[in-house]
């Protein structure tokens, strides 16, 4: 597959820098960015390794950087996408604490429950009454 290589680096790309360095990487490629400004956007060594990646795998996958930088806005977006559908919420099953600001775990699964819309996984190490 002649995307291959790219699809992967981008995901570990994400995964090590986010996606906001994704899509910044994807603009400064679309924008014509030489390759030494394109790994300077930020300054942490996890988006310039991946960065680094992103572009070898462009080069290595024969792919324009027109192409390379619509797969990455298109996986960005993505990426996005499914951030903004998720959402942790911190549940304390322990004795009472007013120390730290936590919901209880009988409150949770309630509001769980009542927002629930198609599906509801639960799971437990110990289920007690």
């Amino acid at each position: 597959m002649r995307w291959a290589r790219l699809l992967k680096a981008a995901a570990e790309a994400e995964a090590a820098a986010g996606v906001l360095a994704l899509g910044a990487l994807a603009d400064g490629i679309a924008a014509g960015q030489p390759r030494a400004a394109l790994l300077t956007v930020r300054s942490a060594s996890a988006y310039t390794e991946a960065a680094a990646a992103v572009l070898d795998a462009m080069e290595a996958d024969g792919l324009s950087r027109e192409e390379a930088a619509v797969c990455l806005h298109g996986l960005a977006a993505g990426y996005a996408q499914r951030d903004r559908e998720q959402e942790v919420s911190l549940v304390w099953s322990g004795p009472s604490s007013h120390r730290v600001p936590v919901r209880s775990t009988d409150r949770a699964l309630l509001g769980l429950i009542a927002e629930a819309r198609t599906e509801l996984i639960l799971m437990t190490y110990s289920a007690q009454r």
